[in-house]
């Protein structure tokens, strides 16, 4: 047993503390942990606990199959305490941030929704038609066109321009409104 050799010292006062680890060292899952063995300021002994290491916390697991496509709400995932320690950092510890974003994927029921699973429902979508705006200092052009992938407020995707049939890339600043560059 790991922790056997911490009873040896049980009847002594003496302090324990964990030894020199590396700097990018991460106590998650299985753990070997250097320790050393003080009695007042001298070391008097050294050796390593394995342990498992957990990191509990409330996070948003769906609790339904979620369609790509499909808006999520309240009813569509439950907060439930989770070992997240072997989780990446990119899941949903508040629930308010996940409800009304649009699933990128299917989910499925209960597996915990990571950010990088949804998005903001897109204010353009693929094949629909939209405005391209186009600046050159302070004069602004505008043209019909039709977008070649979904995109959000903010997100950079590809267009055509419905005249020239011309495939542009360009940033979505509105409701089907789209700003492109003009080489």
């Amino acid at each position: 047993d790991d922790f056997g050799k911490l009873a040896e010292w049980e009847d002594r006062l003496v302090r324990f503390q964990v030894g020199r680890t590396l700097g990018s060292f991460r106590p998650v899952g299985t753990v070997i942990f250097p320790m050393e063995v003080y009695d007042r300021s001298e070391k008097v002994d050294a050796f390593s606990v394995k342990a498992n290491v957990s990191v509990f916390q409330d996070i948003a697991v769906a609790s339904r199959n979620i369609a790509k496509g499909e808006k999520v709400g309240e009813k569509d995932f439950q907060m439930t305490t989770l070992d997240v320690a072997l989780l990446p950092k990119k899941f949903f510890a508040d629930s308010k941030p996940l409800i009304g974003k649009e699933a990128r994927m299917g989910i499925v029921g209960g597996r915990a929704i990571l950010t990088w699973m949804v998005r903001e429902e897109p204010v353009v979508r693929k094949s629909g038609l939209i405005t391209l705006l186009s600046r050159w200092g302070s004069v602004r052009v505008q043209a019909s066109g039709q977008a070649l992938e979904d995109g959000s407020i903010g997100d950079k995707i590809r267009v055509q321009n419905k005249t020239s049939t011309k495939v542009l890339r360009g940033k979505v600043v509105g409701p089907a409104l789209v700003e492109v560059e003009v080489e």
